[in-house]
Protein backbone atom coordinates (compact mmCIF):
# COMPACT_ATOMS: atom_id res chain seq x y z
CA UNK A 1 0.00 0.00 0.00
CA UNK A 2 2.82 2.17 -0.84
CA UNK A 3 0.29 4.39 -3.21
CA UNK A 4 -1.42 5.71 0.27
CA UNK A 5 2.29 6.80 1.78
CA UNK A 6 2.72 10.91 1.75
CA UNK A 7 1.49 14.20 2.13
CA UNK A 8 -0.20 15.33 -0.80
CA UNK A 9 -3.55 16.32 -0.14
CA UNK A 10 -4.90 13.43 -2.79
CA UNK A 11 -3.60 10.70 -0.63
CA UNK A 12 -4.41 12.72 2.25
CA UNK A 13 -7.76 12.38 0.78
CA UNK A 14 -7.78 8.93 -0.12
CA UNK A 15 -6.93 7.71 3.36
CA UNK A 16 -9.50 9.82 4.88
CA UNK A 17 -12.28 8.13 2.57
CA UNK A 18 -10.68 5.25 3.63
CA UNK A 19 -10.99 5.73 6.95
CA UNK A 20 -14.29 7.15 6.63
CA UNK A 21 -15.92 4.39 4.80
CA UNK A 22 -14.79 1.91 7.45
CA UNK A 23 -16.00 4.14 10.15
CA UNK A 24 -19.49 3.26 8.32
CA UNK A 25 -19.17 -0.06 7.78
CA UNK A 26 -18.05 -1.06 11.66
CA UNK A 27 -21.13 1.69 12.95
CA UNK A 28 -23.69 -0.86 11.83
CA UNK A 29 -24.02 1.05 8.48
CA UNK A 30 -22.68 -1.83 6.52
CA UNK A 31 -26.50 -2.19 4.66
CA UNK A 32 -26.42 1.21 3.23
CA UNK A 33 -24.77 3.78 0.80
CA UNK A 34 -23.25 6.79 1.89
CA UNK A 35 -23.98 9.52 -0.77
CA UNK A 36 -20.44 11.29 -2.26
CA UNK A 37 -21.96 14.80 -1.28
CA UNK A 38 -21.78 13.26 2.30
CA UNK A 39 -18.10 12.05 2.25
CA UNK A 40 -17.38 15.33 0.66
CA UNK A 41 -18.86 17.56 3.56
CA UNK A 42 -16.29 15.33 5.73
CA UNK A 43 -13.03 15.37 3.64
CA UNK A 44 -14.08 19.00 3.07
CA UNK A 45 -13.08 20.29 6.89
CA UNK A 46 -10.37 22.81 7.52
CA UNK A 47 -9.77 22.60 3.62
CA UNK A 48 -8.26 26.12 1.78
CA UNK A 49 -10.31 25.02 -1.48
CA UNK A 50 -12.75 22.10 -1.42
CA UNK A 51 -12.39 19.12 -2.72
CA UNK A 52 -15.09 19.15 -6.44
CA UNK A 53 -17.29 16.02 -6.74
CA UNK A 54 -15.84 15.19 -10.40
CA UNK A 55 -12.13 14.84 -8.47
CA UNK A 56 -13.08 13.24 -5.79
CA UNK A 57 -15.20 10.54 -8.04
CA UNK A 58 -11.98 10.39 -10.01
CA UNK A 59 -9.17 10.98 -7.97
CA UNK A 60 -10.14 9.22 -4.79
CA UNK A 61 -12.58 6.49 -5.50
CA UNK A 62 -11.14 6.24 -9.04
CA UNK A 63 -7.42 5.81 -7.92
CA UNK A 64 -8.65 3.75 -5.00
CA UNK A 65 -10.37 1.03 -7.55
CA UNK A 66 -7.60 1.27 -9.69
CA UNK A 67 -5.16 0.24 -7.23
CA UNK A 68 -8.20 -2.77 -6.01
CA UNK A 69 -9.81 -1.79 -3.66
CA UNK A 70 -13.52 -2.81 -3.76
CA UNK A 71 -15.79 -0.08 -3.39
CA UNK A 72 -19.83 -0.58 -3.58
CA UNK A 73 -21.38 2.09 -5.79
CA UNK A 74 -24.68 3.14 -7.09
CA UNK A 75 -26.71 5.77 -7.08
CA UNK A 76 -27.25 6.01 -3.05
CA UNK A 77 -23.74 6.51 -2.82
CA UNK A 78 -20.53 4.67 -1.87
CA UNK A 79 -19.80 1.57 0.42
CA UNK A 80 -17.57 -1.42 1.68
CA UNK A 81 -19.48 -4.23 0.05
CA UNK A 82 -20.82 -6.99 2.36
CA UNK A 83 -22.57 -9.04 0.00
CA UNK A 84 -22.81 -10.44 -3.17
CA UNK A 85 -26.08 -8.51 -3.68
CA UNK A 86 -23.30 -5.02 -3.35
CA UNK A 87 -21.03 -6.78 -5.41
CA UNK A 88 -23.09 -7.76 -8.25
CA UNK A 89 -25.05 -3.56 -8.20
CA UNK A 90 -21.42 -2.02 -8.49
CA UNK A 91 -20.96 -4.55 -11.51
CA UNK A 92 -24.78 -4.09 -12.75
CA UNK A 93 -23.96 -0.27 -12.83
CA UNK A 94 -21.13 -0.59 -14.85
CA UNK A 95 -22.76 -2.52 -17.08
CA UNK A 96 -25.49 0.10 -17.51
CA UNK A 97 -22.62 2.30 -18.50
CA UNK A 98 -20.01 0.62 -20.22
CA UNK A 99 -21.78 -1.59 -22.95
CA UNK A 100 -23.67 1.08 -24.24
CA UNK A 101 -20.72 3.71 -24.21
CA UNK A 102 -19.04 0.83 -26.15
CA UNK A 103 -21.93 0.32 -28.81
CA UNK A 104 -21.77 3.93 -29.43
CA UNK A 105 -17.65 4.05 -30.33
CA UNK A 106 -18.35 0.98 -32.60
CA UNK A 107 -21.42 3.02 -34.18
CA UNK A 108 -19.02 6.24 -34.32
CA UNK A 109 -16.33 4.06 -35.72
CA UNK A 110 -18.75 2.37 -38.37
CA UNK A 111 -20.03 5.80 -39.58
CA UNK A 112 -16.91 6.66 -39.83
CA UNK A 113 -15.42 4.24 -42.19
CA UNK A 114 -18.93 4.41 -44.11
CA UNK A 115 -18.24 8.48 -44.64
CA UNK A 116 -14.79 7.79 -45.58
CA UNK A 117 -15.25 5.08 -47.78
CA UNK A 118 -12.75 2.87 -45.48
CA UNK A 119 -10.22 5.30 -45.45
CA UNK A 120 -10.46 6.37 -41.82
CA UNK A 121 -10.46 3.83 -38.92
CA UNK A 122 -10.80 6.19 -35.90
CA UNK A 123 -9.51 3.08 -33.79
CA UNK A 124 -6.31 2.95 -35.76
CA UNK A 125 -4.88 5.31 -33.83
CA UNK A 126 -2.59 3.83 -31.15
CA UNK A 127 -3.83 5.38 -28.11
CA UNK A 128 -7.40 3.41 -29.07
CA UNK A 129 -5.27 -0.19 -29.87
CA UNK A 130 -7.37 -1.32 -26.79
CA UNK A 131 -10.28 -0.05 -26.66
CA UNK A 132 -10.38 -2.11 -31.00
CA UNK A 133 -9.30 -4.71 -28.83
CA UNK A 134 -12.30 -4.64 -26.71
CA UNK A 135 -15.02 -3.46 -29.58
CA UNK A 136 -13.88 -6.16 -32.14
CA UNK A 137 -14.86 -9.05 -29.54
CA UNK A 138 -17.97 -7.39 -28.43
CA UNK A 139 -20.80 -7.85 -30.36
Amino acid sequence: MIWLVGNTQEKQDRINFLKLLLLYHQSNHHKKYTKADEFLQHLNVNRGRPLRKETFTSKVVGHLRDKGVLISSGRSGYKIPSSVKDLKSFVSHGNTIIIPMLKRIKDCRETILLATMNEYNILEEPEYKKLKEIIENVS
